[in-house]
């Protein structure tokens, strides 16, 4: 879930009310980025496998929030990618290590 707002009782509101497996607040990239965040959705997109601890994970209700930060601002976190695309290759890189 992506959510765009300043206003942090709507994002509140939003992240206590809503169903999702990921949400993203103010950014679209982090959730991709960050290798220890869980990224997937509910649903059909949220099933998962069964049996000992892997049925604990597929039947726990694993959620990531991300809220971007107003300290660094840069243009490869948004939309058009195409432009950043070696600047976001160089940054998913980064966390494989």
């Amino acid at each position: 879930m992506y959510l765009f707002s300043e206003d942090i009782a709507f994002n509140y509101y939003f992240i206590e009310r809503m169903s999702y497996g990921c949400c993203a607040v103010n950014d679209t990239i982090s959730q991709i980025l960050n290798p220890h965040a869980p990224f997937g959705g509910i649903g059909n997109s949220g099933i998962g496998q069964y049996h000992g601890y892997d049925s604990f994970k597929c039947f726990s209700k694993e959620t990531t929030i991300l809220n971007k930060g107003y300290r660094f601002e840069i243009d490869t976190r948004y939309p058009p990618y195409e432009k950043n695309i070696k600047s976001l290759n160089f940054l998913y890189n980064l966390t494989k290590k």
